[in-house]
């Protein structure tokens, strides 16, 4: 009988093991709309795809967004260029973004885009930022330097040709989507109002 009472006792802890192991990589990760996988964000992209971020000089043929995050703490990380599934920023690290530079490709039929960063006791960070695509001009938004956490970023097509959606990781809060609006409104990423960090982000274009 006690033989019996600790080989279940020992089974009931290698499944708890499992399970807890199984939620710790799942929760590592922010979901999905189509259930794919996210890389890890900060400072893990590719020095060449960085260096073609950086003078606008990325392959044609493809769509999507370079990102670069400046975290509290850690100031600038590296490029990261993907679409979504992609994000910068930390996670499980309580540390904010207090800038972010945007630069889009492969949608130079959409026109001049647009950004603006909602800033800590500062409110919407104005006037906003713009760049035209397949160009070298990048948008910077938020600031670095003051100890500021950006709250949310605010970003748009000026011709109305495209839609922005993406995904916030916000302090207390984690991963939140944010659907594509209609081409004539300005999506914003992240939360407003609530006082929470902006820790991590990624965009997508439609």
């Amino acid at each position: 009988m006690r033989h019996k009472l600790r080989s279940l006792l020992v089974l009931s802890m290698v499944v708890a093991s499992l399970i807890t192991t199984s939620s710790a990589s799942q929760a590592a990760v922010p979901p999905s709309p189509s259930g794919a996988g996210h890389a890890a964000g900060f400072g893990e992209l590719p020095s060449k795809a960085g260096q073609l971020a950086a003078t606008g000089q990325l392959a044609t043929g493809s769509k999507g967004v370079c990102l670069q995050a400046h975290v509290a703490d850690l100031g600038w990380g590296q490029w990261f260029c993907g679409d979504i599934n992609m994000y910068v920023g930390t996670v499980g690290q309580n540390k904010s973004i207090e800038a972010l530079k945007i630069q889009f490709y492969g949608v130079e039929g959409y026109g001049e885009y647009c950004a603006v960063a909602h800033v800590r006791n500062i409110g919407w960070y104005n006037p906003a930022s713009c760049a035209t695509p397949g160009t070298d001009q990048i948008v910077t938004v938020g600031s670095t330097g003051y100890g500021r956490p950006m709250e949310a970023v605010a970003i748009w097509f000026q011709s109305g040709r495209g839609t922005i959606d993406g995904w916030s990781h916000v302090q207390n809060i984690g991963w939140q989507y944010h659907p594509p609006l209609s081409s004539n409104e300005q999506p914003i990423i992240g939360s407003v109002g609530k006082g929470l960090n902006l820790e991590a982000i990624s965009i997508g274009i439609n």
